[in-house]
C-alpha cells in the first residue's frame, strides 16, 4: 500500500506544494494518532486492518514528499550530499538511544502491551 501511495503523494505535492502536504501530514498525525491507536485495541481484525491503512497514508504521505523536501532544504548543490549524509547520521545515531528509555515505568502505553515488555 505505501509502495504505491508514495508516487502519488510526490506528483500531488508537485501539484499544490511539498508544505502543504507537510502541514497535512503533521495535522493527521497530531489528530489522528489517539484514535488510530486506539483501533489497535479492538477484537477485530478488520478496525486492526483500518488502523493500519491509516497509518500506512500517513506514512506515504511523509515519504513521497521527503526527497525533494529535502533537496529543497540545500540549496548548494556542492554541499547537498555532505548535508545530508550529515543530517542522517545524527538522526540515526540519536535514534539509538531510544531503547535506553525506560518504557516499562511509561502510563501512555496499555496496560497490555506493558506486561508483554515487562516479560521480555
Amino acid at each position: 500500500m505505501i509502495t504505491l501511495l508514495i508516487p502519488l503523494f510526490g506528483w500531488l505535492s508537485d501539484r499544490i506544494g511539498r508544505k502543504r502536504i507537510a502541514f497535512m501530514t503533521l495535522i493527521a498525525i497530531v489528530v489522528g494518532f489517539w484514535p488510530v491507536f486506539l483501533l489497535f485495541e479492538q477484537p477485530t481484525m478488520l478496525t486492526v486492518l483500518g488502523a493500519q491503512l491509516a497509518f500506512a497514508v500517513i506514512v506515504a504521505a511523509q515519504q513521497g514528499i521527503n526527497p525533494a523536501f529535502l533537496a529543497e532544504q540545500f540549496q548548494h548543490p556542492q554541499s547537498r550530499l555532505t548535508a545530508f549524509s550529515l543530517s542522517f547520521s545524527l538522526a540515526y545515531a540519536l535514534s539509538l538511544a531510544a531503547p535506553l528509555r525506560p518504557w516499562r515505568h511509561c502510563s501512555c502505553i496499555s496496560p497490555a502491551t506493558t506486561s508483554r515488555l515487562r516479560s521480555t
